[in-house]
């Protein structure tokens, strides 16, 4: 048996494909460091609990991340998941914050969580950059289109067919596979505040010298 996203029991043959998490924390995180964001949130549709069991590791991967770069990261300050079924509260809680970013994990949770954010009276990427999983024919098209982490579906697909196949024909198979994504830029994420700031003070400083 081969299952995506799922744990794995290789005492059962029982083997799990998934997206590499640390890969896509990285890949995103970079991009936000990129346009000087440093205050970032993370989101989440799962409780909490669901969210640090999963095999691809994104919270926990952020979270190390996070602490790597010397930066403020924490479930309770930084982080947002399904309460009692409900994901409003935790995203209204971080937009009262000094949050200036949100990561949002899950292709489909993106659309969703934005929505959330702009009927909470704050637009995207005016006052938070957003940054989120691909969700196909949906992402590109979003006002503003959503900056991406693009899955590789055909290539886990790919993997897990191999992987089948090897223990079919009862060879050894020693580990789980996960697959690296990309990123996709588009108009979702801007400037930080601060930088903003930052660089129009210092065209006016040159302005002056002028």
């Amino acid at each position: 048996l081969i299952r995506f996203y799922g744990p794995s029991r290789h005492s059962e043959n029982i083997y799990s494909v998934y997206t590499d998490g640390k890969c896509a924390m990285k890949t995103m995180l970079d991009h936000l460091f990129s346009f000087g964001h440093r205050r970032i949130g993370f989101l989440s549709d799962l409780p909490k609990e669901e969210e640090f069991r999963r095999v691809s590791g994104y919270a926990q991967a952020f979270l190390e991340y996070m602490h790597h770069a010397g930066l403020k990261a924490d479930p309770d300050s930084s982080m947002a998941f399904r309460e009692d079924g409900d994901v409003t509260g935790g995203i209204a809680r971080l937009c009262r914050s000094d949050i200036t970013a949100f990561l949002c994990v899950n292709e489909a949770y993106g659309p969703q969580a934005a929505q959330v954010i702009k009927k909470l009276g704050y637009r995207i990427p005016g006052d938070f950059s957003f940054l989120a999983h691909e969700s196909f024919e949906v992402s590109q098209y979003l006002s503003p289109p959503h900056s991406c982490c693009l899955q590789d579906f055909p290539a886990m697909a790919s993997a897990a067919f191999d992987l089948l196949e090897r223990l079919v024909r009862g060879e050894s198979v020693a580990e789980d596979v996960s697959v690296a994504c990309t990123l996709i830029a588009r108009a979702s994420v801007a400037a930080s505040r601060r930088r903003r700031l930052a660089v129009k003070r210092a065209g006016a400083t040159t302005s002056n010298f002028s």
